[in-house]
């Protein structure tokens, strides 16, 4: 049976429910209603004090200085904006260079897109196929679709996608894909100081955000949460693997258990 409406409409709207983490407004304020940039400016500020405890400030994370070392947040970021104006041709491709730095919901938007043939040509294999990648560290909103998506096709779909697995790992799995990004922000942390550590010490940096320029402890920037490979991980975990997890309403279609991403694709 088809995939409610509402539910189609999920990925995209779990997508937009972690963006506002790292919407900038510097590069985009051109493009945006001065009331809603100040309401905008609202809401991060919110969302700063919020965080406060866990030491997360969205300015830093709306950095050019931030981005420059994630492409994987700069790509998901462009691809967001671009599916919101309705240039679906632009988000694939935005999508796609943020899959390339393993950035799960990217590949699982890239499935979704092939999923309804939005931007590119129709392709239900594939998108499986995607999707598949995109649930290999078992986030559970990306699991949920895979199994879905499988027991939507045909047993020749079926067939196919199974075809269509390998080469994806091989570019986009995160025993390549990780390694692609960790060495992007080894570089952009580098180039702090041109120390092969990166150390910061009392540095200062300067931002752009809504209402001017603001200064910012280079500690703050630089912390080991965004730039240690490891702790950098566990931070995209700790909301993914939470979010969508008995949240989406998928109407009389019983989803099947997610497998564990260290499971073989399936023969």
């Amino acid at each position: 049976m088809p995939l409610s409406p509402h539910f189609r409409r999920g990925l995209p709207a779990l997508l937009l429910a972690v963006l506002p983490v790292v919407a900038g407004a510097a590069d985009v304020a051109a493009a945006v209603d001065p009331a809603d940039l100040a309401a905008d400016a609202a809401a991060l500020n919110a969302e700063a004090a919020r965080k406060q405890t866990v030491d997360e400030d969205p300015w830093v994370l709306a950095s050019s200085i931030f981005l420059d070392g994630h492409p994987d947040l700069r790509y998901r970021r462009y691809g967001m904006a671009a599916l919101e104006a309705g240039a679906l041709i632009d988000a694939h491709r935005h999508f796609r260079k943020a899959a390339r730095f393993a950035d799960k919901p990217s590949q699982g938007m890239v499935a979704e897109m092939l999923w309804e043939g939005r931007g590119v040509t129709q392709d239900r294999p594939l998108a499986y196929a995607w999707m598949e990648v995109a649930s290999e560290r078992n986030y559970p909103a990306f699991a949920l679709f895979r199994e879905l998506y499988w027991q939507e096709m045909s047993p020749e779909e079926r067939a196919r996608a199974l075809s269509l697995n390998r080469p994806l790992w091989a570019e986009y799995g995160d025993a390549v894909a990780k390694r692609r990004l960790e060495r992007r922000m080894e570089v952009a942390r580098r180039n702090v100081t041109g120390s092969r550590v990166g150390f910061v010490g009392s540095l200062a940096i300067e931002i752009s955000t809504p209402g001017g320029s603001r200064r910012i402890d280079a500690e703050t920037v630089y912390n080991e949460r965004y730039w240690n490979p490891r702790q950098y991980w566990a931070w995209q975990d700790e909301d993914w693997k939470r979010m969508g997890s008995g949240t989406v309403d998928v109407g009389p279609v019983a989803a099947a258990e997610p497998s564990e991403s260290a499971e073989a694709p399936r023969q």
